[in-house]
């Protein structure tokens, strides 16, 4: 079952500073009047599922309901191979356990060199764009890449040791636009685009 949104009001719901600003770009001259969760009161629900389109889905559940209006939220990890997908549905909880995410980029580092010659790593996103009725539309995406070690960089998140394949340099070193564009989210925001774009006053979302 799919719908396609009918009126220009979304709900952002997640209280990441940086995945907001993400969403607010890639979003930006899509016609859509975007809320914020935290402009909304609303509390943060608890990551309880066991994948990131449950994730994804319970965080857009909650602010449809609370706020009568179609929300999206958003889930993703790291996943790297040789450490048996760690730190994969955790990767934001093992940043806060690490103390920060520059001690996580050289907790993953060590434990991938340590490990042997595979660094391959995958990048896994969902979103979801959930009614205030119950219906949740979810989609994911998918970027693959290498670990590199030492980071050549800083940068935000994992992006100072993730390079995606077809790419010379590591995410942190690309232009902003480029970083928003190898997003793992935009497959599953582009599958959603397809399905509930433009709105039915004829506004699209901007690619």
């Amino acid at each position: 079952m799919t719908r396609r949104l009918t009126a220009p009001d979304l709900v952002l719901a997640t209280f990441n500073a940086g995945k907001l600003d993400e969403l607010q770009r890639v979003l930006a001259g899509s016609g859509l009047r975007l809320h914020t969760a935290a402009a909304r009161g609303l509390p943060e629900p608890a990551e309880t599922g066991s994948t990131y389109a449950d994730n994804a889905a319970l965080k857009a559940l909650a602010a449809a309901r609370a706020t009568g209006l179609p929300a999206l939220g958003d889930d993703s990890g790291l996943e790297v191979l040789a450490l048996g997908g760690f730190p994969g549905l955790e990767t934001a909880r093992e940043a806060a356990r690490a103390g920060g995410w520059a001690r996580l980029v050289h907790v993953i580092g060590r434990a991938v060199e340590a490990a042997g010659p595979d660094h391959r790593a995958t990048w896994r996103c969902a979103l979801a764009l959930a009614w205030p009725d119950g219906l949740v539309l979810v989609r994911e995406g998918v970027r693959t890449g290498v670990i590199v070690y030492p980071p050549p960089c800083a940068g935000a998140g994992f992006e100072p040791i993730l390079r995606l394949d077809g790419e010379a340099e590591v995410l942190a070193r690309l232009p902003t636009e480029d970083r928003l564009r190898l997003h793992a989210r935009m497959p599953a925001l582009d599958a959603l685009r397809a399905e509930c774009f433009p709105l039915a006053g004829g506004v699209a979302l901007g690619a």
